[in-house]
């Protein structure tokens, strides 16, 4: 059983590799199955979170526990657990993420703080984070640290673009750095809502990321995301009751499968 893992895990990484001449598929943790973020994927549902509610009934507190599965693998598991407060224009959050098993694995602590809102721009120390890699015994263990910088701005109701700064450390590194988004728009029109966003890695021209969300029923949206620099196509689905979001994100790519990402959001925000 264990050689017949290790020989999975062996194919997909050299799957991985194989596309390093593109745009490579390396987005390996729950985060990486949404263009949205949170708070914006609860706004999806036309209901207010708790850093836009006048009310006290919003909780200022969210908790958010994810999983899934990298390109349906059972040796792939991805888990990802997130504790953020955001209130009166400050957020703050922590979450921790790790994907992989005892063959490969890749565990990440990371945090951001903000400060702004409104109409106005919004500055973000984004995944100010550090990460261990326990891969194969040719490469061995791995850290690294990583500091970004996200400018956001309200342009209007409905319409929000950011843009972010790599601080990190240019120093020559053993395994390239991931891929990073770079910046990215997000518009909301009624039942329809959507962003754009560029992916950058060193070295390499950036690749474009869309996603589209329809409002189905109350409480209820689907749409579909694409990658077309690596040949990835998704559906996305989230369900929102009280102050509880749930989503998915279910991504094809052509040479790998399909990857399975599920999360779970408690106090996010109150009903409209």
């Amino acid at each position: 059983m264990r050689a017949a893992a290790l020989l999975h895990v062996a194919l997909a990484c050299g799957c991985l590799c194989a596309t390093a001449g593109r745009a490579r598929a390396d987005l390996p943790h729950v985060r990486h199955g949404w263009l949205l973020d949170i708070r914006q994927a609860w706004s999806v549902h036309g209901r207010r979170t708790a850093a836009d509610s006048a009310a006290g009934s919003a909780r200022p507190l969210l908790i958010a526990t994810g999983l899934g599965r990298l390109y349906g693998m059972p040796d792939l598991p991805m888990n990802a657990l997130t504790v953020g407060v955001d209130s009166r224009g400050f957020e703050f959050g922590v979450q921790w993420s790790r994907t992989g098993s005892e063959i490969w694995a890749e565990t990440r602590l990371e945090a951001w703080l903000g400060r702004g809102g409104g109409s106005g721009p919004m500055l973000v120390f984004d995944r100010l984070g550090c990460g261990t890699s326990v891969v194969p015994p040719a490469e061995g263990m791995m850290n690294r640290s990583d500091l970004a910088l996200r400018l956001r701005y309200r342009l209007r109701p409905g319409l929000r673009g950011w843009i972010q700064l790599d601080l990190s450390d240019s120093r020559p590194r053993l395994r390239p750095r991931p891929r990073r988004r770079w910046c990215q728009i997000e518009f909301a029109r009624g039942a329809l809502s959507g962003a754009l966003g560029l992916w950058r890695r060193e070295g390499q021209p950036p690749t474009l990321a869309l996603a589209g969300h329809y409002r189905l029923v109350d409480g209820f949206t689907a749409g579909l995301c694409a990658e077309p620099a690596v040949s990835t196509i998704g559906m996305l689905f989230s369900c929102a009751w009280g102050g509880t979001l749930l989503r998915g994100s279910h991504i094809l790519h052509p040479a790998l499968g399909i990857t399975h990402r599920w999360e779970v959001v408690f106090g996010i925000g109150s009903r409209r």
